[in-house]
């Protein structure tokens, strides 16, 4: 048996069935049958509750979350885009006016997502640079750290390392004779 999550397994189970029903019914192909343990997975239902309006809203406007952060989780939460979509959003793409910017989806067609005032609101603070200008070019959010080089260099040792004495070898005794 398989150890995919009951969802993909029924998904799976249902396309094959369909195919070998198609390859019956319509070629007139011998084909076997689905075994009969391969019978569908229950499934579990998703409880999760999405959280209220207030709720988000009173997360978003805290005074102690970045900027950043703030337009980021603002952007998503109005335009349900996912968030390597809007991660991927260059400055140069914005429609600002008209609140909208082209994704690439999922499956690679353009697709517009669309903010509402709160993103309206933060996106220019964003933009704004600290001598008074707008950025107009580039990745939207940018980081503020420093990239971390993947091999640090090891700095250049100044002495030579010690080496650790080394211990003669004592013979062993010969084995006395009988």
């Amino acid at each position: 048996m398989g150890t995919c999550a009951p969802a993909i397994w029924n998904r799976n189970r249902a396309a094959i069935t369909s195919w070998l029903t198609w390859c019956q019914t319509k070629k007139h192909w011998a084909a076997p049958s689905v075994p009969a343990d391969a019978e569908r997975r229950k499934e579990t239902a998703d409880e999760t509750r999405a959280v209220a309006k207030t709720t988000i809203h009173r997360l978003l406007s805290r005074r102690d979350v970045p900027l950043r952060e703030k337009t980021l989780w603002r952007m998503l939460y109005e335009t349900a885009a996912r968030a390597t979509e809007v991660l991927a959003l260059n400055i140069e793409d914005l429609d600002l006016e008209h609140r909208r910017a082209p994704v690439r989806s999922k499956g690679g067609a353009l697709e517009w997502v669309y903010w509402e005032r709160g993103t309206a609101h933060l996106l220019p603070r964003l933009l704004r640079l600290p001598d008074g200008s707008t950025r107009t070019n580039g990745p939207l959010f940018l980081s503020m750290r420093r990239p971390v080089p993947a091999h640090r260099p090891r700095p250049p040792r100044l002495r030579p390392r010690p080496r650790p004495a080394r211990q003669a070898r004592r013979a062993r005794p010969a084995p006395a004779a009988p």
